[in-house]
């Protein structure tokens, strides 16, 4: 059982509600630190409140970490606050009880930011410093935030000019967190994108010392490990290309090991098409020219092939389209032929 005069408070208790948030084990929730706040306007009791309200912030910074800023409203329950964790983790908490619509799905939206920022920027000693400007960034328009819905509580006339001024800003702030976080996921997913080719390439080593032990009459090793090696390389170009030109879009905001594990398929993905091309250049679905070549050449041309397959998936695709142009004629049964 709380007892208030651990906390500085030895009177009688006429806040019950706030001390029982101070029981060992409760985490304690921002808008409880607002309506300790809020209750130091009753002068009844204000000093039990300021009392509780220094219990509550304490305990709330023992949880959550350095209180770096903090916002509160006078007019309405709300309020938000900055705090910094061990590793320099941060995290935005947000309070608006308002029935305006717009302004709660501006504090949304500076939530969602604040953990998309945590989340790209936040594993890495080496992005911290994009992490605290993304936070300050966000902080920022969400004071904003809370400012219109101040005004608009007071029923200021200024309110809707206000909440005006807060969409413009978190839009800003929006597209602000978003940069940080395509480049930053764009990095991580390039990244992966070379685990891949590395695991790529050593199982086209395996595959091509199976290949000259095992079927050194049927497929030429040096022609599959060039278009597996090569369908690995150009499908990191295609990704370095893309990265270059205008990052990676996120559709949303997966972990550090996800984008990495999502990059180093896509060697593989690369390598498969281009084992599809060459397969098809064997063939004669893209030609017929490796009849002739001699070993160099064929090479060249299994090469060549698999890179541009790695490249762009559509090479591989046009194969496999004339494939089965080719097997759907050889199952048509010539009228002439009879039987």
């Amino acid at each position: 059982m709380v007892k208030p005069a651990d906390f500085g408070w030895p009177g009688p208790v006429r806040l019950p509600d706030l001390w029982d948030q101070l029981e060992p084990g409760v985490r304690i929730a921002f808008a409880k630190v607002i309506l300790a706040r809020q209750s130091t306007d009753d002068p009844s009791h204000r000093e039990e409140a300021r009392a509780a309200e220094l219990a509550l912030r304490a305990r709330f910074i023992e949880q959550q970490g350095e209180l770096l800023n903090a916002y509160y409203c006078r007019h309405c329950v709300a309020g938000c606050a900055l705090t910094e964790g061990p590793g320099g983790s941060r995290a935005l908490h947000t309070v608006l009880n308002r029935a305006d619509t717009h302004l709660v799905v501006m504090e949304t939206t500076c939530g969602t930011l604040a953990m998309q920022a945590m989340s790209a920027l936040g594993s890495r000693s080496s992005t911290r410093p994009d992490l605290r400007m993304a936070t300050d960034v966000v902080y920022a328009a969400m004071t904003r935030v809370l400012r219109a819905a101040d005004e608009a509580a007071a029923g200021s006339p200024d309110a809707d000019a206000l909440a005006g001024t807060a969409g413009n800003q978190v839009t800003e702030a929006k597209h602000y967190v978003s940069k940080l976080v395509e480049r930053e996921g764009g990095f991580t997913y390039f990244q992966g994108v070379l685990a891949g080719a590395l695991i790529t390439c050593g199982l086209a080593t395996v595959l091509g010392l199976l290949t000259a032990n095992l079927w050194p009459e049927v497929v030429s090793p040096a022609g599959l490990v060039g278009s597996l090696v090569f369908g690995a390389l150009g499908a990191v170009t295609s990704v370095f290309q893309r990265i270059s030109a205008d990052g990676v879009a996120l559709t949303f905001t997966p972990s550090r090991l996800r984008l990495i594990c999502l990059g180093a398929v896509r060697p593989l993905v690369g390598a498969t098409f281009g084992v599809v091309a060459y397969l098809g250049l064997v063939a004669g679905i893209l030609g017929s020219t490796t009849a002739t070549a001699g070993p160099t050449m064929a090479f060249g041309l299994a090469a060549i092939t698999g890179f541009a397959a790695g490249f762009s998936e559509r090479l591989a695709t046009d194969v496999v389209q004339r494939a089965e142009a080719i097997g759907a004629v050889s199952t048509v049964r010539d009228p002439a032929a009879g039987g």
